[in-house]
């Protein structure tokens, strides 16, 4: 039985700003999907486009550990940081928003003019000093609009007046930067790379710069953009004088009030989309080849979701293996309609009753309003209404009157764990069941399957609303490796036909094995199961009802 008998559902929700964590925003949906089909394998993978939350993205992941330190804030006052360590002391991923984030800031004390990014450098110092070389930086969230010169004067480069004089480390002394220093800069950052988690395209001045866009939401006044916007612009003539190649116009020099230009021109930085970089390391893209669904969100669904913001890179994501995704939103808005077109299936609002945005913010309320919610999509989801049909392909290879047989024993949460199956699994998006098994035999197996012949066609119906179809091949055509081949999923061991039976196998796989045994004509073949995985039911050929237990064994 290669079907699953219960679903297999990834949970990747965005944090509900200033109420609830990625985590814990992505633990409610799973309580409620959990009410309503017990049987379901649900993994919540804690998600970020680079601001606040993309540290504890990484932790709790095995192998991670927490750091803490005590930093400058934005305000040049003192604030507790949290960092992920990751890749056996490798690699540091840090948010700038625990920095120098706009959260930090006292709502009356906003104005970039007066923040600083210094505690930002104190973090990588810090990471390095720890033994980290790659150093991953998500950009989002921040209160400061300074160019990058608090950070980097943190790690050593010199920004001058006009006498030769520091300026400073908050956004005013951008008005003042003449001369710039590289010499002194820490020497380990030589051994460093960086990557940026940047999701905005902006430039570092101009129209759409940091200023004119991003400025007036971190409390900058109307009438100091253009100052602001003006000072930013000297500096990137001063940056040019020492280093030539700077760029204020590339994209995404404007993320996170010039965070961007300074990581890139200074530090020699990747920019990325956070929330590719995520998913890269999290491990979306393993577990979901075998998913049936995946659940995203935010806080609020709206026309800059389908912007591009962490929900419609989920569905992207999703969207390369035909996987469905769905969504939940504290609030819907206008325009969260154009979300379908970027590969979401459907949305919900979570918000059940009227109530103001500081009792929906509510911890506790936002948490029961995504499980309520959650609960009730998927009452429908197992219901009659929406039966998951899942197409898989398995293959029996044969030499010396053996077959190679797949002893799946490595993967933690396998409805197959413990049994002998042939070679399979699911059909990716664009793939025919030719296409399926080719692939699936030469990545379970390293075996390259020159051709193939289809012996039959096995329906799966589980007793919790599944049907698996699957096609059923056997080769004798193939080329093996040259190297010993490990493979995932367990351990690859050539039986001989004779003794299958004697294997750990699945009450319908003995029927369709004899069925192959007997060098039976092509065939089709019902088989039901109830939810306890035991067989009720066997038909073949759409006529013949076998014996439960089946006789044919």
């Amino acid at each position: 039985m290669i079907g699953e008998p219960g679903m297999k559902i990834i949970v990747a929700m965005d944090s509900f700003k200033e109420s609830l964590s990625s985590y814990e925003a992505g633990e409610a949906v799973k309580k409620g999907v959990l009410c309503a089909i017990p049987s379901a394998d649900v993994d919540v993978l804690p998600v970020s486009d680079g601001g606040e939350g993309m540290t504890g993205a990484f932790l709790g992941r095995e192998g991670t550990r927490r750091e803490e330190v005590l930093i400058c804030g934005p305000l040049s006052e003192k604030v507790k940081a949290v960092y992920a360590v990751m890749n056996n002391g490798r690699t540091a991923v840090l948010e700038s928003a625990s920095a120098c984030g706009l959260d930090l800031i006292p709502s009356d004390k906003r104005n970039p003019i007066n923040t600083t990014t210094y505690g930002l450098g104190e973090l990588i110092l810090d990471a390095v000093a720890k033994g980290c070389r790659d150093i991953v930086i998500g950009l989002g969230g921040s209160g400061t609009n300074d160019g990058g010169i608090g950070m980097l004067s943190a790690l050593g480069f010199e920004f001058l007046d006009e006498k030769g004089e520091a300026v400073g480390i908050n956004g005013s002394s951008l008005e003042n930067v003449r001369t710039i220093r590289i010499d002194n800069a820490a020497p380990v950052l030589k051994e460093c790379t960086f990557t940026a988690a940047c999701d905005v395209t902006n430039p570092l001045n101009g129209v759409n710069g940091c200023s004119a866009v991003f400025g007036p939401q971190k409390g900058l006044a109307s009438s100091d953009v253009e100052i602001m916007d003006g000072w930013l612009s000297s500096y990137a003539v001063a940056v040019k004088k020492t280093i030539p190649d700077a760029d204020e116009k590339a994209a995404g020099s404007g993320a996170a009030g010039g965070l961007g230009f300074a990581l890139k021109t200074f530090l020699n930085a990747d920019l990325k989309p956070g929330i590719d970089m995520v998913l890269e390391y999290n491990g979306f893209h393993d577990l979901i080849k075998e998913a049936d669904c995946v659940i995203t969100g935010e806080g609020r669904l709206d026309e800059q979701t389908a912007m591009g913001k962490v929900p419609v890179g989920i569905a992207k994501a999703a969207g390369a293996y035909g996987v469905p995704v769905i969504a939940f939103g504290g609030a819907v808005g206008d325009g969260a309609d154009k979300c379908n077109a970027c590969g979401i299936e459907a949305y919900f609002p979570v918000i059940g009753e009227p109530m103001d945005i500081h009792a929906a913010c509510r911890k506790e309320t936002a948490s029961e309003n995504l499980r309520r919610t959650a609960e009730q999509v998927f009452r429908l989801k197992k219901s009659r209404f929406f039966q998951p049909v899942i197409c898989t392909t398995i293959c029996y290879l044969e030499k010396d009157g053996k077959y190679l047989m797949l002893h799946r024993t490595k993967k933690e949460k396998d409805v197959n764990k413990g049994k002998w199956i042939g070679i399979g699994g699911h059909l990716e998006k664009n793939e025919s069941p030719e296409d399926c098994a080719r692939r699936e035999v030469f990545e379970e197996s390293g075996i390259v399957m020159n051709s193939e012949k289809l012996r039959g066609i096995v329906s799966f119906i589980s007793g919790r609303n599944v049907t698996d179809i699957m096609m059923l091949y056997t080769s004798e055509d193939f080329t093996e490796p040259e190297e010993e081949y490990e493979c995932n999923e367990g351990v690859l061991k050539w039986v001989e036909k004779e003794k299958i039976s004697d294997l750990n196998l699945w009450p319908g796989d003995r029927i369709f094995l004899k069925l192959l045994y007997e060098d039976a004509p092509f065939f089709t073949l019902k088989l039901v199961y109830d939810e306890n995985d035991e067989l009720c039911d066997s038909i073949l050929n759409g006529v013949l009802k076998l014996p439960t237990p089946c006789s044919i064994v």
